[in-house]
């Protein structure tokens, strides 16, 4: 006689504790069917995935086990799944003796009161959520503390409905080249770049430089040390001091020692002299990309870096403004490498120009 089981869980999200699961029982039953339960009885509660999206998400993970069956299922429970799955044994983790219901139901659906339930303790290390894991969010630390338990495609979905889905790049790249817990210093940062007097030094500035990243990754020699120096390049701001990016090279230090490369990345960011290596001339292109933005966007730029020198007097910015923008011109070229040359070297000419124009005229900046 064939063994057939059913494995029933609203997965919403989906864990690497239940997919292990489900892995286990099918070595155990020659058919295991996986109900997706909607609780479509329970008063205020949404779903943070959509039926169609658990279903699609587990019919990939399963794809290569011919003898799972995903399919969705509805309350009550002793009319729905048990009955529809047909099976021999109840599937649970040590968690749950059965989802919204007991042995009981699960003996009384099949009608004979038959009904076995075969537990499977999942390892610690595999995971520590079969479900329930949405009751983790909005408490201390949560995104921290359930990143392990989610497939990555389900971790990079659930962060765009919960939290700030750059989370998970700055996640994998401190875990991988730092190695240190990555929570505390993305809380520095973000803390940093949302000081109030930052009007472009924020993290918008920093999102674009990632952007940036992302296109011209396959430049670098050392992509996890670009990318860290990237993030911190200037989680020190402060407009009347003259030691930002050298304060801004030590800024993680207290999370975990960065390699030296790190901060010689940041320093790059200074823009004095030449670039040290190949990955800073990739930096400071990178630190310069906007301004070779849309006009509308550099303009745009432009007003909010004059309002973090709202301290300055008026005749006295547009001079030493001027000065900086001047200097970038008299350059044989504003970009180090071929690839930022090529991509934005004439649009951000033009820009540059302009904004000297401007500034030299008696028109309003603002």
């Amino acid at each position: 006689m064939p063994r057939t089981a059913v494995y029933a869980d609203c997965f919403d999200p989906p864990t690497e504790a239940s997919l292990w699961l489900v892995r286990e029982g099918a070595k155990l039953f020659d058919r295991l069917t996986v109900a997706v339960l909607e609780p479509t009885d329970w008063p205020g509660r949404e779903s943070l995935f959509s039926l169609e999206e658990r279903l699609a998400f587990l019919g990939k993970a399963f794809s290569g086990l011919d003898n799972v069956c995903v399919m969705p299922f509805f309350r009550p429970v002793a009319d729905s799944w048990v009955l529809a799955a047909g099976a021999d044994y109840l599937l649970n983790d040590q968690s749950q003796s059965c989802p919204w219901g007991s042995r009981r139901e699960f003996a009384e659906g099949r009608g004979d009161g038959s009904g076995r339930s075969v537990v499977i303790i999942v390892p610690p290390e595999v995971g520590r959520f079969c479900n329930g894991i949405r009751h983790a969010i909005g408490f201390a630390d949560w995104q921290e503390d359930i990143r392990a338990d989610l497939p990555p495609a389900v971790w990079a979905a659930f962060l765009e409905r919960t939290g700030n889905p750059l989370y998970a790049r700055w996640f994998d790249v401190w875990k991988r080249y730092i190695g240190t817990p990555p929570l505390p210093p993305y809380r520095a940062l973000l803390s940093a770049y949302r000081e109030p007097h930052r009007t472009y030094h924020g993290f918008e500035h920093v999102r674009h430089c990632l952007e940036m990243f992302d296109w011209a990754r396959d430049d670098f020699r050392q992509p996890y040390a670009a990318e860290i120096a990237l993030w911190a390049h200037d989680s020190v701001y402060d407009p009347n001091r003259q030691d930002n990016e050298e304060r801004s090279a030590d800024f993680l230090n207290r999370f975990g020692q960065p390699p030296s490369a790190v901060r010689d990345l940041v320093l790059e960011t200074t823009h004095r002299g030449t670039p040290r290596s190949p990955d800073g001339a990739l930096i400071r292109d990178i630190d310069l990309a906007a301004l070779a933005v849309d006009q509308a966007k550099f303009d745009a730029n432009s007003l909010a870096i004059r309002r973090e020198y709202a301290q300055v007097p008026e005749m006295q910015y547009r001079v030493e403004r001027a000065a900086i923008l001047r200097g970038l011109l008299r350059r044989p070229r504003i970009y180090f490498t071929e690839r930022f040359a090529a991509r934005s070297e004439d649009a951000a000419r033009a820009n540059l120009a302009r904004a000297v124009t401007l500034l030299e005229s008696e028109e309003r900046l603002a």
